[in-house]
């Protein structure tokens, strides 16, 4: 009795070890999969704010554009007026 007591010991504390060092292997991973998520988040924020300061940039060039397909289609209009169907251009 006393044998199968010591061995079933024997056995718990082996099995105690193996659970505290995966409880470890799990606090690590937990950690790294924390440091990835902070990391995926920052990068994240930094390429949003890199695209709306492109964006604002780029913002101004908006009524140009405007314009310039105003200003194609009055010459279209132009040419088509003075000239028949062929462009002036």
């Amino acid at each position: 009795m006393s044998q199968s007591i010591e061995v079933l010991n024997l056995r718990t504390q082996r099995d105690f070890q193996y659970v505290m060092k995966m409880e470890n292997q799990m606090k690590g991973l937990r950690t790294k999969f924390r440091q990835i998520e902070d990391d995926r988040k920052s990068i994240m924020a930094r390429n949003f704010q890199e695209l709306k300061d492109k964006m604002d940039e780029l913002k101004p060039l908006i009524p140009v554009l405007e314009q310039y397909k105003m200003d194609a289609a009055l010459i279209s209009h132009i040419c088509s007026h003075s000239i028949g169907s062929k462009c002036c251009i």
